[in-house]
């Protein structure tokens, strides 16, 4: 079979294959991943443009024997290409240390997920959606501000895993991505905002056009940053930003010295509105709703099949289903899949006319962040937003702290708007935070 081949059949072949060369003996695995996505460019008066990108397929072979094990990517999509790669390991393995021990039980478990769709389930009504999306999207704007560009995507992601020995696993999910440009017409700056969903949840337009038109005013406000101080509403996308941050700090260094705070951070693979959903992971492990963060301020460990992460002296006894292999690695590791702040449920009130102040978007400030022990370090962009929907851009202002500040420093959050794209899924919400609670 070729890369051509239909994505999900692809994926299947490649892994059932790996298990059919397996020798007695051994025990073979294969995780095949595969993105599939097709954009179209709606904006203007033209036809509509496309592209189609099939990604190629990202194979993960592991082989055990005799307490050895031994990891390796496969390149190839056919059958010499799996045996030349099977028999690497085969050599590898002699050098290995047998270090090899029975699986830990997962934690959740199996399930099969995904979302049926068709051969083209978009270019159908691309028409009408692009006079709806455009229409709504260039009203939403403010004076002297214009969309420049308006872009719908389907995005489909295909897993397979396969042991020998056992059922194999099949993964299939589709969603849709749409991503806006907007411009001054003054300045020339633009800024992007991105939304992202499944076949059956709509893209709140309305909302997406607000968050472009405060981040392009923002784009334009005068001045140095300045120290934060008071309150402010995070718009979703400032949201995922700050939320992808902390999440990959958490991963580096573990919080420790927990304190209560008003909501927890949850890693759900099984939310079908993130772009990493996946009923389980790279080892074949099932996933489920992670509390990665507590109420308690807490951070839990997450395992893969060869390492935790988590806070000192912290145990695993479960299979999170959170192993996540790049090619770089030896071996696959824990990794976050979809994180988001937990709802607070309460009657709380994320209009931004309500705050003095509105965060549009949030970036790490240099390499402060890197290079200063856990304290972490960003440069935030805002406006102000009066009773009668007037905006007037803020100078930006520098947000500085440990990780647990920025957890104490939140105190609503609303449901999710729309996960982002990224290596971690991030979702953004409106979040109100006290910066005061700051460092």
């Amino acid at each position: 079979m070729t890369s051509t081949d239909a994505p999900d059949d692809l994926c299947q072949h490649l892994a059932d294959e790996a298990i059919a060369q397996a020798r007695p003996g051994e025990t073979v695995r294969a995780h095949v991943h595969r993105v599939c996505s097709r954009t179209y460019e709606l904006f203007g008066d033209g036809p509509i443009r496309s592209s189609r990108t099939d990604g190629p397929p990202q194979t993960l072979l592991t082989v055990e024997h005799d307490g050895r094990e031994a990891y390796a990517s496969c390149p190839g999509t056919d059958r010499l290409a799996v045996a030349s790669a099977l028999d690497a390991l085969r050599a590898e393995l002699r050098h290995c240390p047998v270090t090899y021990t029975a699986s830990a039980p997962p934690l959740y478990e199996r399930r099969i997920a995904g979302s049926a769709h068709g051969p083209d389930p978009l270019s159908a009504r691309l028409a009408a959606f692009r006079e709806h999306l455009c229409g709504s999207l260039a009203e939403g704007l403010l004076r002297g501000q214009s969309l420049a560009s308006a872009q719908v995507g389907e995005r489909f992601t295909y897993a397979s895993f396969s042991a020998s020995g056992t059922e194999r696993l099949m993964s299939r999910q589709h969603g849709y991505e749409v991503r806006a440009v907007a411009t001054d017409e003054a300045t020339g700056a633009a800024v992007a905002a991105t939304r992202y969903s499944t076949a059956g949840e709509p893209v709140n337009q309305t909302d997406l056009a607000q968050e472009l038109s405060l981040m392009l005013a923002a784009a334009s406000a005068p001045g140095s940053p300045v120290c934060a101080d008071g309150t402010a509403l995070l718009m979703p996308t400032a949201t995922a930003q700050l939320l992808r941050q902390l999440v990959a700090a958490m991963m580096a260094n573990p919080l420790t010295k927990p304190v209560d705070w008003a909501t927890e951070i949850v890693d759900d693979a099984m939310d079908r509105r993130g772009y990493a959903s996946r009923p389980f992971d790279h080892e074949g492990t099932p996933t489920g709703v992670f509390p990665l963060v507590g109420r308690n301020g807490r951070q839990a460990p997450i395992r893969s099949h060869n390492a935790v992460i988590g806070p000192p002296l912290a145990t695993q006894e479960f299979l999170t289903g959170h192993a996540n292999w790049l090619v770089w690695q030896t071996c696959p590791q824990p990794a976050p899949s979809n994180v988001r702040f937990h709802s607070t449920y309460e009657q709380g009130d994320f209009h931004p006319s309500s705050h003095q102040q509105t965060i549009v978007d949030i970036r790490p400030l240099g390499v402060q962040h890197l290079s200063s022990g856990e304290n972490l370090a960003f440069r935030a962009a805002r406006v102000s937003v009066d009773d009668r929907g007037a905006v007037k851009p803020l100078p930006p202002v520098v947000l500085s702290g440990t990780p647990r500040d920025f957890l104490l420093a939140v105190t609503s959050v609303s449901d999710v708007v729309s996960y982002m794209p990224g290596d971690v899924s991030a979702a953004g919400s409106a979040v109100v935070m006290d910066f005061s609670r700051l460092a």
